[in-house]
């Protein structure tokens, strides 16, 4: 995801005690989806100069049994920083730091996924 050209990512579930190989799972496992994303963005003056997002664990909704269907309302928080230390021609630099990006990606697919349907945006001046 960009927001004014600054890219953010977060993980919005997780699978827990899964230690399958070639995508065969242990019995047990739990997966969990966080509904709630906070996004904190930056700003210096009338420009965004930093942008991240995070969850929280505790809202997690478990959506292992996906027999039955389940309906997730998703929502988000925005808070806006001050950072004046932050100048706009210097915004991108953290992303040039190999510290910073993830070191690896995990995409886990089910054949029966849960449907989901969510309405959300994201607006910023």
């Amino acid at each position: 995801m960009l927001i004014d050209e600054l890219p953010v990512w977060g993980a919005i579930g997780e699978v827990v005690h899964e230690e399958g190989l070639l995508g065969k799972s242990t019995p047990g496992a739990r997966v969990y989806l966080y509904p709630h994303l906070l996004f904190s963005i930056g700003y210096n003056g009338d420009q965004i100069v930093t942008a991240n997002v995070t969850t929280d664990a505790r809202s997690r909704v478990d959506i292992t049994d996906v027999s039955n269907g389940q309906e997730v309302t998703f929502s988000y928080t925005v808070e806006w920083i001050d950072s004046p230390e932050v100048a706009y021609d210097d915004r991108m630099k953290r992303n040039a730091d190999p510290t910073f990006l993830p070191t690896t990606f995990e995409v886990n697919w089910r054949r029966n996924p849960p449907t989901m349907k969510s309405k959300s945006s994201l607006m910023a001046t």
